[in-house]
């Protein structure tokens, strides 16, 4: 389940922001290895400013509730499942 919201402030910035819900994902029958995933919640924004002649400015946060969460894959895909971290990036583009 996912919920977004954006918003347009004043001054050219916006500010976007995503609530996301998965349910518990349990190994199924003759999967020897699938992993066991928790349900979460995850939260993520963004704020950015548009000064303007195509340059957006961003700061981007994702997953604000919790500082980790596991990342469900498919027996036998070669990359296995691992934990996401929590992260804060900023971002600069240039359009023209």
């Amino acid at each position: 389940m996912r919920f977004r919201s954006y918003l347009d402030l004043p001054w050219k910035l916006s500010l976007d922001t995503a609530l996301y819900y998965v349910s518990f994902l349990h190994q199924m029958p003759g999967q020897f290895g699938a992993p066991q995933i928790p349900a979460h919640t995850r939260l993520d924004t963004r704020l950015g400013w548009n000064p303007g002649r195509g340059i957006d400015l961003s700061v981007v946060a994702q997953d604000l509730l919790d500082s980790r969460h596991a990342e469900f894959n498919m027996p036998g895909d070669v990359v296995p499942g691992n934990q996401v971290r929590r992260s804060i990036y900023g971002k600069v583009a240039w359009r023209f």
